[in-house]
């Protein structure tokens, strides 16, 4: 499920930035927001419609597939892997490297805006 939300992110900024060209070109660049404001609405209607905050108040799925759900989000061996993530994440070695990234590329972010300003 994770792999495929940040695929959907990835073809979200690739379309998101193809189109933004071609509209600021055709409306200039006020357009762009207008464009995407309204796509966001667009799509926020049904999902508003569609989406629910738990299994047990979603009444279009089955007795069995909201007790299917249910017995998944309980499972022990999602805690486990949890727990076991945790305990790699926190290693020194990942955190320092994790970190490491981070603060360089917040850095080079940071420099090529201030670089592209001055």
């Amino acid at each position: 499920m994770s792999i495929n939300v940040l695929t959907a992110t990835n073809v979200g900024s690739l379309l998101s930035m193809s189109l933004s060209g071609v509209v600021a070109e055709y409306g200039g660049w006020p357009l762009v927001f207008y464009f995407f404001g309204a796509c966001t609405v667009v799509w926020f209607i049904p999902w508003l419609l569609l989406a629910y905050n738990s299994p047990h108040d979603h009444p279009r799925i089955s007795p069995e597939e909201k007790m299917y759900i249910i017995s998944e989000l309980d499972a022990p061996h999602n805690k486990v892997l949890v727990l076991v993530l945790a305990a790699i994440i926190l290693k020194k070695s990942i955190c320092s490297v994790s970190l490491g990234q981070l603060i360089t590329h917040h850095n080079a972010n940071t420099s090529k805006i201030w670089l592209s300003v001055n």
